[in-house]
């Protein structure tokens, strides 16, 4: 028997949201499109946002390859790129694309940790190929993919790191030999999360095959 959902006091989260950053709310709005049945969220939508009718063509039934690549692609030509003017007083700001980044950034992970449980661990290890060379150029400032007030980079987008690495390892438990599942399983902590590297070394030795784990064990102790 399930546990029943305790009942959340709207009040509070009324008031705990009047003293959130703008950033925070617009990650909370976003994630809040997915969770709200089609008929409450057309009907909250409609009182905020002229919609164009849907074309049911438009991103409908894609798989998950298919919306991490246009995410890619969108990025990669400058659609999340917003600047403003830099001062000492909004430094830490973000602007609405780089906001925007994050929270598509974070959806399409989570996905891929959700599909990794019980989908095709072959596409959901191409997806993250994708997400990670997208955060890697981010990380690298080569291009103009998200604008930065001051220093930024990949650490601050909350990334839920444990639960993206699981899925990861699990990807390439499936796919990689014992070699490339160490090299790369690695590589991937030490680019993005390396503070937990023992964390993410464990969990990734639990999910290895034992000629993986006895590779990981070697590199990790070179």
């Amino acid at each position: 028997m399930s546990t029943p959902t305790p009942a959340t006091d709207r009040g509070k989260l009324r008031a705990a949201i009047r003293k959130m950053d703008d950033q925070y709310v617009f990650f909370m709005l976003y994630e809040a499109i997915d969770l709200l049945p089609e008929a409450e969220l057309a009907a909250l939508a409609a009182r905020f946002v002229r919609m164009e009718p849907r074309c049911p063509e438009a991103g409908q039934n894609r798989s998950l390859l298919q919306d991490v690549q246009a995410f890619d692609a969108e990025a990669r030509r400058g659609g999340f790129y917003v600047s403003f003017s830099v001062n000492s007083k909004n430094c830490t700001d973000l602007s609405k694309g780089t906001r925007a980044f994050i929270a598509e950034c974070c959806r399409l992970l989570n996905r891929c940790v959700a599909e990794a449980e019980a989908g095709d661990l072959a596409e959901v290890h191409s997806a993250l190929n994708v997400i990670f060379a997208l955060l890697q150029s981010v990380d690298e400032g080569n291009d103009e993919i998200v604008f930065f007030a001051d220093e930024g980079g990949v650490w601050m987008f909350g990334i839920d790191w444990p639960a993206v690495m699981r899925a990861w390892f699990k990807c390439l438990s499936k796919t990689c030999d014992p070699a490339e599942f160490a090299r790369r399983a690695i590589d991937t902590i030490d680019g993005f999360d390396r503070t937990r590297r023992a964390e993410h070394i464990e969990a990734a030795s639990r999910l290895a095959t034992p000629p993986q784990r006895e590779e990981l064990e070697r590199l990790t102790n070179c």
